[in-house]
């Protein structure tokens, strides 16, 4: 029951994202709270599942540290009237996460698959994306600010 309501609330966020978009209803709350909700659903979940034993608590502080580092860049960010879009490797970040928090999750055997080992194969690839799409973030934030003190000076 716990993997059925996570793939809704999974699928649900990309089918909101998807209609947003796509239909230009992107709203000032949204552009707020949607990039909490995701972070929530997949914070939380790692958490909870540490708690259990199924994640060890080293991957969490990498992946919710990541998550409050790059979460408070932005804001810093946005307060210096800087924009840092959203990149691939944060979307590709976010896939791994949901596969791996599906196996982890479901734990036990899924039709041919072994859930643990599912979560297991995924993690890995979700904590280098993870540490890699953060220094990307950091990276491009860095760069604009040094762009924007050249032509303050040049």
């Amino acid at each position: 029951m716990g993997l059925i309501l996570f793939v809704i609330a999974a699928v649900s966020d990309y089918v909101d994202g998807y209609l947003a978009r796509h239909y230009n209803w992107v709203t000032n709350f949204g552009k707020l709270f949607d990039p909490l909700a995701d972070k929530f659903l997949i914070d939380f979940s790692f958490i909870m599942l540490t708690d259990l034993g199924r994640v060890p608590g080293w991957i969490t502080v990498i992946i919710v540290g990541r998550d409050i580092a790059v979460t408070g860049l932005r804001g810093i960010a946005a307060e210096m009237g800087v924009v840092i879009a959203a990149a691939w490797s944060g979307k590709l970040k976010t896939l791994s996460e949901l596969l791996t928090l599906g196996g982890y999750i479901y734990w036990t055997d899924l039709w041919i698959l072994n859930g643990r080992v599912w979560g297991n194969v995924f993690v890995v690839f979700a904590v280098i994306l993870a540490l890699w799409s953060g220094i990307d973030y950091f990276n491009r934030f860095w760069k604009t600010l040094m762009e924007e003190d050249v032509e303050e000076r040049g």
